[in-house]
């Protein structure tokens, strides 16, 4: 919780403009915007198999469907679900009960990562 709670004064003191002096305000108003689609970007590296590697992710997710090997897909959804429990824990909501369940999926993927064969990477029409 004192994560979450230092997080969200970092934010609105960005969004305010007292926090750094380099960081103009409308910068500061779209920081969390761009730190999040910064960290679908990666989570969508991570899918294909190809981590931190933007412009190699950007080629195979190019096209309409594409195919991604099992261990690789597998493993980057339970590494996300990983860090995703970590709000759960003690230290931050203090949810138990969510954080087995998301601990329990996480494991539930690893046992279909270690599992032969591909996993299909499908375009969704979106925004």
């Amino acid at each position: 919780m004192k994560r979450l709670a230092t997080l969200s004064l970092f934010v609105a003191a960005l969004a305010a403009g007292s926090a750094c002096a380099g960081v103009k305000r409308p910068q500061a108003q779209t920081a969390p915007a761009h730190a999040l689609e910064r960290n679908v970007l990666l989570g969508a590296c991570l899918a294909v198999g190809a981590p931190n590697d933007s412009a190699k992710a950007s080629e195979i997710l190019s096209h309409a469907s594409t195919i991604t090997p099992r261990a690789a897909f597998a493993g980057a959804m339970a590494e996300m679900l990983d860090k995703a429990a970590g709000l759960y824990d003690r230290r931050g909501l203090d949810l138990p009960e969510k954080l087995a369940m998301v601990q329990g999926r996480a494991k539930a993927l690893r046992a279909v990562a270690e599992q032969v064969g591909p996993a299909m990477v499908v375009k969704v029409s979106g925004r």
